[in-house]
C-alpha cells in the first residue's frame, strides 16, 4: 500500500443466548507509522421464540503515515463453551503491510485530512483580512473615536497629570490639574481648584498645591516639591471618590426606606 491509503479490519462475534453488548470490547495498540481508527462498533440483537441471539461488529482502519513495514496483530478470542463446558480459543491470524511512498491522499477523516484544514484556515484567514481592507476606514473612524473619548475620561486625564508632576514643569502641572479637575466637575461650570482644596485636601496638602500655584506664577522649573505633590493629589482623589461611592450607595438606599412612596411612584 501507498503512504495515505487506509485498509480496514473487521471482526464479528456472534453467540446464541447473549447479547451484542455484553461481549467485551476489543483493544487495539497503537502501531508506530500507522494510524489506528477504530469506528463504533455496531450491535445487533435478535430474538425468536425466546431466545437471542447477539452479534458485535467492530471495525478498525489503518492508515500508513510513512513509508515502511508495518505487522498487524493477531487477534486471540476466548470462550467458555457452555455445552462442551470448556474453555476454547481461536486466533484470527495477522498480516504483514509494507507501505510505500506515494502521492494518494489521506481518507476521509484521518489524518490525511490535515491539507484540508489547512486550505480552510487559510481561506478564513484570506477573508478577515479582505473584510478588514475594506472597512478600514470605518475601523480607522472608530478607533479615533475611542481613542478621543478614552483621553477625556477621568482616569486617563490624572494619568497625564502625574506624568507631568513627575516632569516637574509648574505651568503644565496646574494646566494638567485644571483639566483633571474639569473632567469631574459635576456642573457645567468650568472647575475652581480653591473649592476642591478645601473639600478633599488636608492642611499639609493645601500647602503644597498653593506652592504649584506660586510656582507656576514665577514660571519654577522644575517643582521642587514633586513627591509630596503626587501623593496630596493621590489622597484628595481617593477621598473624593470614595465620597461619591457614599453618595451612590446612599440613593440606591434611600428608596428602601419609603415603601409608601415607591409604591404610590
Amino acid at each position: 500500500m501507498q503512504v495515505g491509503d487506509a485498509i480496514k479490519r473487521r471482526i464479528r462475534r456472534q453467540a446464541a443466548s447473549l447479547s451484542g453488548m455484553a461481549s467485551e470490547p476489543l483493544e487495539h495498540a497503537p502501531i508506530e507509522g500507522l494510524a489506528v481508527y477504530p469506528d463504533q462498533p455496531r450491535v445487533d440483537d435478535r430474538q425468536e421464540r425466546g431466545t437471542i441471539e447477539g452479534s458485535r461488529i467492530e471495525t478498525v482502519t489503518y492508515v500508513a503515515e510513512r513509508a515502511g513495514t508495518y505487522n498487524l496483530p493477531e487477534i486471540v478470542l476466548e470462550w467458555w463453551d457452555t455445552q462442551r463446558e470448556s474453555l476454547e480459543r481461536i486466533e484470527l491470524p495477522g498480516a504483514t503491510i509494507r507501505g510505500m511512498a506515494g502521492k494518494k491522499s489521506f481518507a476521509p477523516g484521518t489524518a490525511g485530512s490535515l491539507p484540508v484544514a489547512w486550505i480552510a484556515a487559510a481561506t478564513l484567514v484570506i477573508l478577515v483580512v479582505l473584510a478588514l481592507f475594506l472597512l478600514r476606514h470605518a475601523i480607522a473612524d472608530w478607533w479615533k473615536t475611542w481613542l478621543d473619548a478614552r483621553k477625556q475620561t477621568e482616569r486617563y486625564l490624572f494619568r497625564v497629570l502625574e506624568r507631568s508632576v513627575r516632569k516637574g514643569d509648574s505651568k503644565t502641572i496646574l494646566r494638567n490639574l485644571m483639566r483633571w479637575l474639569d473632567s469631574i466637575e459635576q456642573s457645567e461650570r468650568p472647575a475652581r481648584l480653591d473649592p476642591f482644596v478645601a473639600r478633599y485636601c488636608e492642611p499639609r496638602e493645601r500647602e503644597i498645591i498653593m506652592q504649584l500655584q506660586k510656582a507656576a506664577m514665577r514660571n519654577e522649573h522644575p517643582f521642587s516639591e514633586r513627591k509630596r505633590l503626587l501623593h496630596a493629589l493621590g489622597h484628595a482623589r481617593k477621598r473624593r471618590r470614595k465620597e461619591r461611592r457614599e453618595i451612590t450607595q446612599a440613593s440606591a438606599t434611600l428608596p428602601l426606606l419609603n415603601p409608601d412612596q415607591n409604591l404610590q411612584g
